[in-house]
């Protein structure tokens, strides 16, 4: 053979075995890496009474109607944790008997539906235990799918022994300066991924697979009632009365700026005059008397209403500038004790249906007076004064009086006239 079909049939060999390693190299990848999107989403309130269940079944929803994207936003800021649960999926499945679990025998679905239903922190407190932390991330915004929200991570898909992989990923808490308070116990449980995941249609593998993890942004709105306290030691319910609200940030109070319902965040700014600011959302007393925020969100935290305008006839009490509101982090504690808002050191009764409960509407608690103002005394109506001032003279004309006066002297000398030309005529000799 010639030194040119050597060196050819070298050349062919080569690329051959090249061609051979990466197509092994791409087979190898396909294999082993699985990527996973975390969209992660919260309702916008917890009084909406419509939910929208979706199966996570590792599609990405490319509608932007879709139900559960329409309900929901993207939330940045959300702390996620992922485990090796492998070994406890294989442990399970070899232990696993149909008679000491209701007859059930051993699936896929049935080992993510135990944890499924698992308080996310209980399952958190075990898997820091029990299993392998093999991934933190933080849900931003992701340029790629123009939408907040996303985590992205690659884990292998087959274990070293060339088992599936099985994941369990938990959600820890929110990052305090998102200024969100997110319940972690509604809408939320941890998430089991086996791999390799199918697609549900087409039944091939899903690489990457798209999650959809929910939580709910909850209203709990703090409220109280503006009482009068009247001279008479009566009390009675004011309406009209102005709050607004601020929170202490290094010694600085930051007032609470105007900004539309359901919003995920709040933006607080300095004031020199919140009454008159328009950038300071106002919270107005109705007709009971009561106070609250509509349908703002609050972080967990320490917050303050301060009244900047009362109603006519009360004082501006010193102690109304300072109403303190504490807001838990969570409905529960760690024993499921019911964590409730407090407002100048009373516990609220929670909302119904996004309303104050009637039970809590005719006590009317918490209650922040002002002092009716001390009643005038009633002064009679004073008649209009008559100015004794003489009038100006002007003209020929004398004044009335002057003018009376001079017609009495007149008349009297008209008469003694007459009564002299009569005595006269009298007297006089008959012709």
């Amino acid at each position: 053979m010639s030194k040119q079909r050597w060196l050819r049939a070298g050349l062919l060999g080569l690329l051959s075995l090249i061609m051979l390693l990466i197509a092994g190299g791409m087979v190898q990848a396909e294999s082993l890496d699985t990527g996973i999107v975390l969209h992660k989403r919260v309702y916008r309130d917890v009084r909406s009474p419509e939910d929208v269940w979706y199966p996570n079944d590792g599609v990405l929803i490319e509608d932007p109607n879709h139900k559960l994207l329409s309900k929901t936003s993207g939330l940045n800021g959300a702390n996620f944790y992922v485990y090796d649960l492998s070994a406890e999926y294989q442990r399970m499945k070899k232990e696993w008997t149909p008679s000491a679990h209701g007859g059930q025998t051993f699936t896929d679905q049935v080992f993510i539906d135990l944890y499924r239903d698992k308080p996310r922190r209980e399952a958190l407190t075990w898997a820091e235990q029990n299993l392998k932390r093999v991934a933190t991330i933080k849900t931003r915004t992701d340029d790629a799918l123009n939408e907040d929200g996303i985590a992205r991570f690659t884990v292998p898909r087959r274990t070293p022994e060339g088992n599936k992989a099985v994941y369990l990923i938990l959600e820890d808490k929110l990052d305090p300066t998102m200024g969100l308070n997110i319940d972690m116990t509604k809408k939320t449980s941890p998430i089991v991924v086996i791999l390799p995941m199918m697609h549900p249609v087409d039944e091939t593998k899903l690489n990457p697979i798209h999650l959809y993890p929910k939580n709910t942004a909850y209203v709990r709105d703090p409220y109280f009632f503006k009482f009068g306290k009247q001279t008479t030691g009566g009390e009675v319910r004011l309406a009209g009365a102005k709050f607004v609200m601020y929170q202490l940030i290094n010694n600085q109070k930051r007032y609470l700026q105007l900004g539309e319902e359901n919003d995920l965040g709040n933006k607080w700014l300095t004031s020199s005059d919140p009454l008159r600011d328009d950038r300071v959302d106002k919270f107005t007393s109705d007709k009971d008397g009561l106070v609250n925020m509509g349908q703002r969100f609050l972080s967990a935290g320490t917050y303050y209403f301060e009244e900047v305008a009362t109603i006519d006839g009360y004082e501006l009490d010193a102690s109304a500038k300072g109403i303190k509101v504490e807001v838990p982090e969570e409905w529960r504690d760690e024993q499921g004790n019911f964590l409730p808002v407090m407002v100048n050191g009373q516990p609220l009764m929670e909302l119904v249906s996004g309303k104050v409960p009637e039970a809590a509407m005719q006590q009317a608690t918490p209650r922040v007076y002002n002092n009716q103002t001390t009643t005038p005394p009633t002064t009679p109506e004073k008649p209009t004064p008559v100015s004794t001032t003489p009038p100006k003279q002007g003209g020929w004309l004398p004044q009335t009086g002057t003018v009376k006066t001079l017609m009495g002297i007149f008349g009297f000398l008209l008469i003694a006239v007459v009564v002299v030309i009569g005595w006269r005529t009298r007297k006089a000799p008959a012709k």
